[in-house]
């Protein structure tokens, strides 16, 4: 049984969390009407109906909170895809496109105005080398140089056509972009002829 205190300090950090969201939805929602660098403390705390006191509370400034809602899509971004490619990238391509576009689809206009507003191609750039460590831990039992030229091919494949696909003002339909990719994937794992369990690539086969 919980006692007053645990009550106390649950509601304390259903609080925080609710808190936290109201702030970051509203930075998101200004996202929407006016350029990222124009917005300010006093447009936020105005939006999410709170005070000045209660905004410093949670962020030191305007510029930290525009990193922390960076890094919430790029931790999200980042888990969906690694948890995508750890479970199918060698076994089901399609099934981990269908996974990783069906998210981002949901979530298009958030995904969309953060890349498109908040330093993009930073954003895109810090992504990248993110993915590419934790896939990199996710396949340790694929040998070099196989494990690395796998990564790149699946950020490269993956990661840039989806970005692209929710940046174009007409994107394809989503089919397509995961027929098109998985035919990708699918060749390149045919050449390095990649086995988690037992890699056996072509370039063990050409250096012999």
């Amino acid at each position: 049984m919980m006692t007053s205190r645990g009550n106390r300090i649950k509601s304390e950090r259903s609080d925080v969390k609710r808190t936290r969201k109201a702030i970051m939805d509203a930075y998101r929602d200004l996202l929407f009407k006016k350029p990222y660098d124009r917005i300010t403390v006093t447009d936020v705390i105005n939006e999410a109906n709170i005070s000045r006191g209660t905004f410093y509370a949670y962020y030191s400034d305007i510029h930290d909170l525009a990193e922390n809602a960076e890094d919430q899509m790029m931790t999200r971004i980042r888990e969906l895809i690694r948890g995508a490619a750890a479970e199918n990238l060698t076994t089901d391509p399609r099934k981990m496109l269908e996974i990783i576009t069906g998210d981002l689809e949901k979530h298009r206009d958030k995904v969309r105005i953060m890349l498109e507003k908040n330093s993009g191609l930073r954003l895109h750039e810090r992504l990248k080398e993110k993915l590419k460590k934790s896939l990199n831990d996710e396949f340790q039992d694929i040998k070099e140089p196989e494990r690395s030229v796998m990564i790149s091919y699946t950020i490269g494949g993956v990661l840039e056509a989806c970005i692209d696909w929710i940046l174009s003002d007409d994107p394809c339909d989503r089919k397509i972009l995961i027929e098109t990719v998985t035919a990708l994937i699918e060749q390149g794992n045919a050449y390095l002829h990649v086995d988690r369990h037992g890699p056996d690539s072509s370039l063990d086969h050409a250096e012999g």
